[in-house]
């Protein structure tokens, strides 16, 4: 029988690189983009603006099309890497074993059945999708930080993002992240939970950095979007046609509060006995959860040990930005008063 044998550590090592790549290169693009409307706004004109133009212009026709090879070289990485550990866990030994060859229904031939032999796979259209990520080669795989520092994923710390996490394109009003740490419906885990959380780094990223706005709604959405969950964008509420922003606080309390649940979210009452054991219990089996009113959203992490609702562990942006803090102590004050939303 054919084998294939593969370090699926090293394949998603490299999945995470290309990641990391297209989000810098992507980085550097939005940067530069600013720059130039900043000098088209300056007083410089004749040929040197020209030339500028020009390049700028060349510039972003050479590496738009690579942005989106990566992302695409690094989506059918995954799903390859994903069918090899299936496959290893089929056959019981961590090594990917080819089945044999089986006629194909349209062939019009019949395969004759003997008993002890494998049966013939399912149609293409029933098979079943490839199992998620396995959670430790996630959590031991090394990322680049902004700051050139490498680590394994498992000791991200929330204070310096990973590289490309820290993008400013847009503020107000960043636009999303092609997140490097993700996690789906199908792949909870309250390590990875914590772990998509600190990629961002939420005390030591300027992209969320407090100015003449705050920018909770950004880091909210940075992280569920991560997560699988992603929240409401201006563009997919009507309020800024083709803006890929998260909206803002008031907007996303109305959509979580009325029109949410269709997305998979559901709301719970932290105030009541069961209500916080229920709440506790789904964040640490690494799902999602948000405290938001009118003014202010936060993330609910992983790791609950509360006794009250002041008790709950937050990360949050703000006029605080916050990784990992008491909800009582984030500074909040009476005047937050938020109802809680879960997302499986």
């Amino acid at each position: 029988m054919s084998q294939i044998k593969a370090d699926t550590d090293a394949l998603r090592a490299t999945i995470a690189a290309m990641r990391q790549g297209s989000s810098a290169i992507e980085n550097a693009l939005q940067q530069a983009a600013q720059a130039m409307a900043t000098l088209q706004n300056s007083r410089w004109s004749g040929n040197h603006r020209q030339q500028a133009e020009e390049v700028w212009t060349r510039l972003q026709a050479q590496f738009a099309p690579t942005i989106e090879a990566l992302n695409q070289i690094a989506a059918r990485t995954e799903r390859f890497t994903n069918a090899l550990e299936e496959a290893g866990r089929v056959f019981g030994d961590g090594t990917a074993h080819l089945p044999p060859p089986h006629t194909h229904p349209s062939d019009g031939a019949t395969a004759p059945s003997k008993g002890t032999e494998t049966p013939a796979p399912p149609p293409p259209n029933t098979t079943p999708p490839p199992p998620p990520p396995n959670r430790s080669a996630i959590l031991n795989q090394k990322v680049r930080l902004n700051n050139g520092a490498e680590v394994l994923v498992a000791h991200l710390d929330g204070r310096t993002p990973v590289a490309g996490m820290d993008s400013i394109y847009g503020k107000p009003g960043q636009l999303p992240l092609n997140a490097v740490i993700t996690s789906t419906p199908e792949n909870r885990d309250p390590d990875l939970y914590a772990a998509v959380i600190h990629q961002f780094g939420v005390e030591g990223n300027p992209r969320y950095a407090p100015d003449q706005y705050t920018y909770c709604n950004t880091f909210a959405g940075d992280v569920v979007r991560a997560m699988g969950a992603p929240l409401p964008t201006k563009s997919d509420l009507g309020i800024s046609k083709g803006d890929r922003a998260t909206v803002g606080t008031q907007a996303l309390y109305r959509w979580l509060t009325t029109n949410a649940g269709a997305q998979g979210w559901r709301e719970v009452n932290p105030n009541t006995p069961e209500g916080l054991r229920l709440l506790q219990e789904h964040v640490n089996a690494g799902k999602p959860a948000l405290a938001a009113d009118e003014g202010h959203v936060a993330v609910i992490r992983p790791g609950q040990q509360a006794n009250s609702v002041a008790d709950l562990r937050i990360a949050q942006a703000g006029a605080r930005n916050l990784n990992n803090v008491r909800l009582g102590d984030a500074g909040l004050g009476s005047a937050f008063r938020p109802r809680y939303f879960i997302h499986a």
